[in-house]
């Protein structure tokens, strides 16, 4: 499979102690002509010099975009591998991140 090429467009919305993201990327290269777009609630605060973010959200992928990134084409099938299309998906998610903030010199550091 060749290369493909994406673009992707995403939003923010600060709503006090959540944030609202949408995001939608979409093969802009003719190689797959599929798409993912994502919703999520986030949250997050920092405590001294680690931030911590949390979220949920789901993301769905049409079924051009999974059968490139994961199906099996006809003319790739072969004993004990048969084609797969595993269609359009939607799928929920939580997700937590830590991170330690680090100045990367001392003049950031003021």
């Amino acid at each position: 499979r060749d290369t493909a090429v994406e673009a992707m467009a995403s939003v923010e919305w600060d709503l006090g102690q959540i944030g609202l993201q949408a995001e939608i990327q979409t093969d802009i290269s003719g190689e797959h002509d599929g798409y993912e777009a994502t919703l999520a609630l986030t949250s997050a605060t920092q405590l001294g010099p680690l931030a911590a973010q949390a979220g949920v959200g789901v993301r769905h992928r049409d079924e051009n975009l999974n059968r490139w990134e994961y199906g099996v084409f006809s003319d790739e099938a072969r004993p004990g591998r048969e084609s797969y299309d595993p269609g359009a998906t939607t799928q929920p998610f939580v997700e937590a991140n830590l991170a330690r903030l680090t100045a990367m010199c001392a003049a950031w550091a003021r």
